[in-house]
């Protein structure tokens, strides 16, 4: 029985063959499951809209194709390999070969081409730019990167708690891989023998939806995805400093590191002029978090400065507002200047990843709940 919809054959049979393998080693495809592509789009859908919470698939560790050690070809158009990976078991290769023929069949080297970390490798006004809202590794710019890796990059999963020599490798999930994000989807769990993921609809459609990573962004996720999460209630603030007279130096760095999904805190340093945050993120709906976040963070220095509550909660106000001018500066010049590049297919994603980052970041500060 197929499990998909498409008129694509070569891709139709491609997914009909990775859920055949996945039932036979053990794993679970949901009987109402289906995985519909149109014009290279793929989608997962649940025909049963009261399955919400049961598992949708359970994918044995076995059939997890690790991409580190791939040897791939330099073509920009198709997905190649340029020797056998001897280090991948059988079924390993037979997946990997599916996984190959499947992304060929929907055009996906010829998608990188338009994605945005495509353009910040090797477009200079570009990545300036993103430079100036998002922080990017100094030596990202010189390394070259075959699309292939790029590819790679936007496909991987990786869990730092897997079991054996999974923890922290980056695989290929056949079947899972093929869901759209969603900040309320579901999440990824894996035990000693499978990688599971449940049925979420949050639209109330029948398509079903998996978070890719916790606090998602809009721009943070155009920047790795290439297209702007509309529902996204997150926002992160783009590095800056700014200087309150009566508090002294706020720095935001920018430099986030892979939060938890419940909690998102910054690395705090402080120094004899101020203080230096990793990066600093919230959420609309939670609004109150943030200026929480802020206060703790800065509590400790204003006593230090002798402020009294009064002045720290003045100095907390005035913080607050020169954020938001900040971001609104730096998000705005980054947003028209991403519109202008008519040249480039992403710049108008870009675009509009910014006026939505900026958006939240509007809500979430000027937002006047109660610091409790």
């Amino acid at each position: 029985m197929s499990i998909v919809r498409s008129d694509n054959k070569l891709l139709t049979q491609c997914i009909n063959e990775m859920a055949r393998l996945v039932i036979e080693r053990g794993g679970k495809v949901h009987p109402a499951a289906c995985i519909e592509e149109q014009d290279g789009a793929i989608r997962v859908i649940c025909r049963d809209r009261q399955a919400a919470g049961q598992q949708m698939f359970g994918v044995p560790n076995t059939l997890l194709v690790p991409i580190d050690g791939i040897d791939w070809t330099d073509s920009e158009d198709v997905l190649e390999l340029r020797q056998e990976p001897a280090h991948l078991s059988a079924d390993q290769r037979r997946m990997l070969g599916l996984f190959m023929t499947l992304y060929n069949a929907a055009s996906k080297m010829a998608d990188m081409k338009t994605k945005a970390t495509r353009v910040v490798l090797r477009d200079s006004g570009c990545a300036a730019q993103i430079a100036t809202v998002t922080y990017v590794n100094p030596n990202a710019a010189r390394e070259p990167i075959a699309t292939a890796e790029s590819l790679m990059r936007t496909r991987f999963y990786s869990n730092s708690m897997a079991p054996g020599d999974l923890a922290n490798a980056r695989v290929l999930m056949p079947l899972v891989d093929f869901a759209n994000h969603h900040h309320a989807g579901a999440l990824f769990r894996q035990d000693a023998y499978n990688l599971s993921v449940d049925i979420a609809q949050p639209l109330q459609t029948d398509e079903c939806f998996y978070s890719y990573a916790a606090f998602l962004d809009p721009l943070g996720n155009a920047l790795a995805h290439g297209f702007v999460d509309h529902d996204s209630p997150f926002a992160c603030s783009v590095p800056v400093t700014v200087d309150i007279p009566s508090f002294g130096r706020f720095e935001i760095a920018g430099k986030r590191a892979r939060p938890s999904y419940k909690i998102d805190l910054p690395k705090v340093d402080l120094t004899e002029n101020g203080i230096t945050v990793s990066h600093l993120t919230g959420d609309v709906r939670k609004p109150h978090l943030l200026h929480n976040t802020l206060r703790l963070i800065t509590s400790a220095y204003a006593k230090k400065r002798g402020l009294s509550d009064d002045a720290f909660t003045m100095a907390l106000a005035e913080l607050r507002q020169a954020l938001l001018i900040a971001n609104r500066q730096k998000l705005s010049a980054f947003s028209a200047y991403m519109q202008q590049r008519r040249d480039l297919p992403i710049g108008s994603v870009l675009a509009s990843a910014g006026e939505y980052q900026l958006a939240n970041l509007e809500r979430i500060l000027s937002h006047q709940s109660a610091l409790v």
